[in-house]
């Protein structure tokens, strides 16, 4: 456990994504199997999300995974958006998956990845990732103690992403949360003024202002963003 630990203060004190990638080439001997994945993606806008991947996984693979957009078909990437919890390739392999997605776990056995788990990685603002180990050797199958390892070091890495994400800060008022606050449950901004005792006009000042800083086109898009990024939350 000592190891693990050392690698968690590591990434906590990394400063550019570079170090990062030497820390994961240390975990991935500490797992014991040669190929990693490591994905994470902000999730400002749902139709265009950033992503950023770190990995070590065959080249070839890699370059046909991204031109041929196999990710929409990797079971893998399905599990995680829907999962929690760690899944080895092996139970995958023995769903019952659609031929598209067949096909991608027997491209991706026939460049290499024979053998793996991945974690799912899921944030407080939308923030998806995934944190994926394989090997070439079909008998080199992952012990528990490697899953165990790779999921207590997985929420580490994406803390870290996020201090790394280039995401502009964006300032709104407590009337300006309120005010989406209430446009996302369907009120209109005279009876956001009734609800929070004030006149229809400031009302629509606080939602242009709000819309403006998330540069959306309207109040109904700001309240989706605002959602997204975590600026407005559930009333606790």
């Amino acid at each position: 456990m000592k190891d693990i630990l050392e690698v968690i203060e590591k990434i906590r004190i990394a400063n550019s994504k570079e170090e990062l990638t030497a820390i994961i080439d240390e975990v991935a001997s500490i797992i014991g199997l040669e190929y990693y994945l490591l994905g994470y993606t902000s999730a400002e806008s749902m139709t265009s999300p950033s992503t950023t991947i770190i990995d070590n996984y065959p080249p070839k693979w890699r370059e046909t995974y991204e031109k041929e957009k196999l990710a929409q078909h990797d079971p893998t990437v399905d599990y995680c958006l829907n999962q929690n919890a760690p899944i080895i390739w092996e139970q995958l392999n023995c769903a019952p998956l659609k031929r598209d997605q067949k096909n991608v776990m027997c491209r991706a056995n026939d460049y290499g990845l024979k053998t793996g788990f991945s974690i799912p990685l899921h944030g407080v603002h939308s923030e998806f990732g995934m944190f994926s180990f394989g090997s070439s050797e079909q008998e080199k199958s992952p012990s528990f103690e490697a899953i165990q390892k790779a999921q207590i070091i997985a929420p580490a890495l994406m803390d870290k992403f996020k201090d790394f994400d280039e995401r502009v800060g964006i300032n709104l008022t407590k009337r300006e949360k309120e005010c989406l606050l209430w446009v996302s449950e369907g009120k209109s901004s005279w009876e956001i003024s009734i609800i929070i005792g004030c006149s229809e006009r400031t009302v629509v000042f606080h939602l242009g202002n709000a819309t403006n800083k998330l540069v959306c086109t309207n109040r109904y898009q700001a309240v989706s963003k605002a959602i997204i990024i975590g600026l407005i939350r559930p009333m606790i």
